[in-house]
């Protein structure tokens, strides 16, 4: 439900081709809308693209709070879903549109 990422700054998919799994912006759909109204920044890591440096050590040396948001998941969920939660001290999130470019500076 939308309620449940309506607080989120962003929201970020990573492509996983083992698996078969390959983001889906769908821009357009409801869902993209909402987020955009929301001013939530969403977006897609594709592998083997040679813009996208995507430093997975850092963001992963944070905890995963998905358990504590909902408990009652399965637990493939939580190694699939990282929620992190960043206040305003920790990281910084920049999006350029014009030259779609995205920058996350941890501190």
């Amino acid at each position: 439900m939308f309620a449940d990422i309506s607080h989120f700054s962003a929201i970020l998919e990573e492509a996983y081709s083992e698996v078969g799994y390959m983001p889906e912006l769908s821009f357009g759909s409801h869902m993209f809308q909402d987020l955009v109204e929301a001013e939530i920044y969403y977006g897609a890591l594709f592998e083997n693209e040679k813009k996208i440096e995507f430093n997975k050590d850092m963001m992963f040396d944070h905890p995963n709070i998905l358990k504590d948001i909902n408990p009652n998941l399965n637990d493939e969920i939580y190694d699939m879903v990282h929620v992190i939660d960043f206040d305003e001290d920790k990281a910084e999130l920049y999006h350029d549109m014009n030259k779609d470019e995205t920058i996350c500076i941890f501190k």
